[in-house]
């Protein structure tokens, strides 16, 4: 199997929370994130938890193209009018966050678990293996929502990963 060139992670930071506790910027630090302008990031697949429009396995190709982008924020302060209107835009399928801050919030994500997930739905689980390999919790995030993200990667369509949403977290 020939393995796809790996996609580009960018992020902007909005500067809205602690510094030691941004997971962006740490792996910026590791030289696997740059920081790009707000019309920069707009180049890439941008994770929005607002979009209508789920992210799957098809957009593996814009990923490889593109990058992967996300917006490094505090869920608390971030709303939809502060992040970018880009061309896109994709939120991920319902997740288990295992990060300190929401662990078992289901949604609210660190922007590195967003980056993992997204690596891991295209098809580049090493990638978020590796980006998860970073924090001393990362590892855990990849093994609780296996289940999730085994199911999620056999979907084509929005349709499938909504389906799944339904299933997995008993959603009407």
């Amino acid at each position: 199997m020939i393995q796809k060139t790996a996609p580009r992670i960018v992020f902007i930071d909005l500067r809205q929370d602690d510094p030691r506790r941004s997971t962006m910027r740490k792996l910026a630090r590791f030289g696997m994130a740059t920081v790009v302008s707000r019309i920069q990031i707009c180049r890439s697949i941008v994770m929005n938890p607002f979009s209508a429009e789920v992210l799957t396995g098809c957009d593996s190709d814009i990923a490889v193209k593109s990058g992967i982008g996300v917006v490094e924020g505090s869920w608390k302060r971030i709303g939809n009018e502060e992040l970018p209107k880009c061309r896109f835009q994709r939120r991920l399928p319902l997740l288990v966050p295992v990060n300190p801050v929401n662990y078992g919030h289901v949604g609210l994500m660190s922007s590195a678990e967003a980056v993992a997930a997204a690596l891991y739905i295209t098809g580049f689980h090493e990638m978020a293996e590796s980006v998860m390999g970073k924090f001393s919790w990362g590892k855990e995030f990849i093994g609780l929502n296996y289940p999730y993200l085994s199911g999620y990667i056999k979907c084509k369509d929005q349709k499938c990963i909504e389906e799944y949403e339904r299933r997995y977290f008993n959603l009407p």
